[in-house]
């Protein structure tokens, strides 16, 4: 298991590649790999799945592929008592 908490935050171009990199590389080898990420479109980037938390309840749980960042953005701003999934 790899977590990455923030690992985009601060750092140059060129890092956030290599970091992005190296999870993907992790995950195809077969680790579990959690990134907590304030930056959706470094998320939207490199997560094979996006779980959104807003006041620790689970807004959105989904596989990268079917969002984009206003579907995500609208969850954080949608009511956070209901859980929504996307197929």
């Amino acid at each position: 298991l790899a977590v990455l908490d923030e690992p985009f935050r601060g750092v140059d171009i060129g890092a956030r590649r290599r970091i992005g990199g190296a999870a993907r590389d992790r995950a195809a080898e077969g680790a579990a790999v959690l990134v907590l990420s304030s930056d959706v479109d470094e998320i939207l980037d490199v997560a094979d799945r996006i779980v959104v938390l807003v006041s620790g309840r689970i807004v959105l749980d989904t596989p990268a592929g079917v969002l984009d960042r206003a579907r995500i953005v609208a969850a954080l701003l949608d009511d956070p008592g209901h859980r929504k999934e996307i197929a």
